[in-house]
């Protein structure tokens, strides 16, 4: 999947939480919302550090020169290191943000033709879908994401549902 399709399942996955239980988020300032949202998408493109081009890995090279695209940061290892990593820098609830852009970004790869080696690398096992990297059937889920994601915030924000 392209980022900008990571980023907005990102969003959509976030925006639905927030609708299932706005009653958790009361406790929040709104700074504090707008964090968590802007952590949840970058934990959305984090996985894809380890590809030369992505958002993430145009920024930190090295780790897509020592990495295979698809293998460690697309496993269940490292949504266990990202943890712990994380949560020596910041509250609990910005690495909890993250690690549900990171999961929401796993889940739709495993769509992809190419799909996620959850058990790398000691396993080569991978899950994997009939969908194509910027193909057809990705520009039009990106198109849906993007009309959904107006109507939740639409809904949210000014109907106050």
């Amino acid at each position: 999947m392209m980022g900008k399709t990571h980023i907005m399942w990102g969003v959509f996955c976030a925006l639905v939480f927030y609708y299932l239980y706005s009653d958790l988020f009361l406790i929040f300032r709104l700074y504090e919302l707008i964090l968590i949202f802007i952590f949840v998408i970058f934990g959305s493109v984090l996985p894809d550090i380890d590809h030369g081009k992505s958002i993430v890995g145009r920024k930190i090279k090295i780790i897509a020169i020592l990495f295979e695209h698809r293998g460690f940061f697309h496993s269940i290892l490292a949504i266990v290191m990202w943890y712990f990593l994380f949560l020596l820098l910041l509250n609990k609830i910005y690495v909890y943000a993250i690690l549900f852009g990171y999961i929401s970004h796993l889940f739709i790869d495993c769509f992809n033709h190419y799909g996620i080696s959850p058990f790398a690398p000691f396993n080569k096992f991978k899950i994997k879908g009939p969908f194509y990297t910027n193909g057809f059937v990705e520009k039009i889920f990106f198109l849906i994401l993007n009309i959904f994601n107006i109507l939740l915030l639409f809904l949210l924000v000014f109907l106050n549902i």
